[in-house]
């Protein structure tokens, strides 16, 4: 993870964009394209940051940091892990975009989950910030980043340029995580 993204971790504990995924899925529909950045205090970040795919993240770093009995030095724990919202063309992809729409339509109480259904896949980059051997602690940093436009949405047709309905609309999720054990 890159010194900006654990700087825009600090910087957006308090500042945050707080649309919601049916915001931000209208907003591309519209055409509204552009970029959104979000912290911590958005439910969006925050389904993220407890969502199944995070937790195995963070269990894969604290069993990174619990090996070494506390002592790693923080820069030696991190990289990127992508999400992939399914395997293959978009043959094979097509029970997960009905999971997608079913969710998205009933807001994850049928289908799939939000907002995995929104955002589908993303890449996910993590770094340990700091460790406390004394305290069993360490804090890492994430961020994630997605891109959602008909590529994402069809797995067939390009991306549109900005200014049209459904033009691309790029999204960054940020948050810091302590883990005491």
């Amino acid at each position: 993870m890159s010194s900006g993204a654990i700087a825009g971790c600090d910087d957006l504990k308090e500042v945050t964009d707080n649309l919601g995924w049916k915001e931000l899925l209208a907003a591309w529909y519209m055409g509204f394209g552009g970029s959104h950045s979000f912290g911590i205090s958005s439910l969006i970040t925050r389904q993220l940051a407890t969502g199944p795919f995070n937790g195995k993240l963070l269990q894969e770093v604290s069993r990174s940091v619990a090996e070494t009995g506390y002592s790693v030095s923080p820069e030696k724990v991190g990289g990127s892990r992508p999400y992939v919202d399914g395997e293959g063309g978009w043959i094979q992809k097509l029970p997960n975009f009905t999971r997608d729409v079913m969710g998205m339509a009933t807001d994850g109480a049928a289908g799939q989950g939000t907002p995995d259904a929104f955002l589908g896949s993303f890449n996910e980059v993590y770094q340990v910030l700091n460790v406390n051997k004394e305290k069993r602690e360490f804090t890492v940093a994430f961020a994630a980043f997605n891109r959602t436009g008909t590529a994402s949405l069809t797995h067939i047709a390009p991306d549109l340029p900005q200014g049209l309905p459904m033009a691309s609309l790029d999204q960054t999720y940020y948050w810091v995580t302590t883990v005491t054990q």
